[in-house]
């Protein structure tokens, strides 16, 4: 195996590594990244690239089971999720308020129509997306320390 494909793969799994949650890459992603290495070396001795692609696909599916788990006991996703449904209801619940209160009507006849209610859904989606981010800032700390202190 070329020397340049066997960096490229391991910077590549140095990447994937990055995608995991802080806490984890401080704890294990020197030592997975080394043991890839490692084991690609060995395996780019051997001239069979069937080989060479099982290594791959090896690490690449415990990579990424390891991404989803780690993710998953980090809770943020769970933190992500409660703040988009809280989001979700909140502007749901002023659509509502606003719907029942006022009576706008987009005009039919008007030459922008289109443009402008896609102007309305877009200001909602930034809305949603703002809430969303705002929700889970404020929730992330949280989760952070109260595993800090079960240690």
């Amino acid at each position: 195996m070329p020397a340049a494909t066997h960096a490229l793969d391991c910077r590549l799994y140095r990447a994937g590594l990055a995608l995991c949650p802080a806490a984890f890459q401080r704890e294990y992603g020197a030592q997975m990244a080394e043991d890839f290495a490692e084991a690609l070396g060995e395996v780019s001795t051997a001239t069979d690239r069937i080989a060479i692609w099982r290594l791959r696909a090896e690490y690449g599916f415990d990579l990424f089971r390891t991404f989803g788990v780690q993710w998953l006991r980090s809770r943020l996703p769970l933190v992500g999720l409660a703040a988009l449904v809280i989001t979700l209801t909140v502007v749901e619940a002023l659509a509502n308020f606003v719907v029942k209160r006022s009576t706008f009507v987009l005009p039919a006849d008007l030459a922008n129509a289109d443009l402008i209610g896609l102007l309305i859904l877009a200001t909602v989606s930034v809305f949603i997306v703002a809430s969303t981010i705002c929700i889970t800032l404020w929730a992330a700390p949280s989760v952070g320390r109260s595993s800090r202190r079960r240690r």
